[in-house]
């Protein structure tokens, strides 16, 4: 009965402020102070929503540290969910995968893209264009390793015989 009352005074909170920021904080706080909202399924639908908004906000205006810190939250909450399938049905949560992805692929952040597709493809194994992005950032990160040894070894051979 007190959990019941703490958890829909807690929503209530969470629908009148509508602030995603506030949101997720306050979620973050309430979570660490009262474990088993962790497992609450329409907080966690609350949050992903707010993290995909702001996510799409801060990809939108270049803020890719924020995209990706807020989309590495999303994935999170959707590995540690008890009920994954409707958090990943909210919208735009491949998209942001895959577009924070895609940049950081761009900006030859391989590592870092490779987690996200690596996820997007476990969320959305039919998703062809996430499957591919995750290969070609496996590949990059694959071809890096090489041409580090490479250079690693060839460096250490001319220490060894100048």
């Amino acid at each position: 009965m007190v959990i019941a009352l703490l958890h829909d005074t807690l929503l209530m909170k969470i629908n009148t402020q509508r602030e995603p920021n506030k949101n997720l904080t306050d979620i973050k706080n309430w979570e660490t102070q009262y474990p088993f909202l962790k497992e609450d399924k329409r907080l966690q639908e609350i949050k992903v929503k707010d993290a995909v908004s702001l996510g799409m906000q801060s990809f939108d205006s270049k803020n890719i540290h924020s995209a990706e810190s807020l989309t590495k939250l999303i994935i999170k909450t959707i590995q540690e969910s008890n009920t994954p399938t409707s958090l990943k049905k909210i919208p735009n949560v491949d998209a942001l995968i895959y577009n924070v992805g895609m940049q950081l692929f761009y900006d030859k952040q391989f590592k870092s893209a490779y987690y996200l597709f690596s996820s997007g493809t476990n969320f959305f194994p039919k998703d062809k264009n996430m499957n591919t992005m995750y290969k070609l950032s496996k590949e990059r990160i694959q071809t890096k390793k090489k041409i580090l040894f490479h250079y690693t070894f060839k460096a250490h051979l001319n220490s060894v015989f100048l």
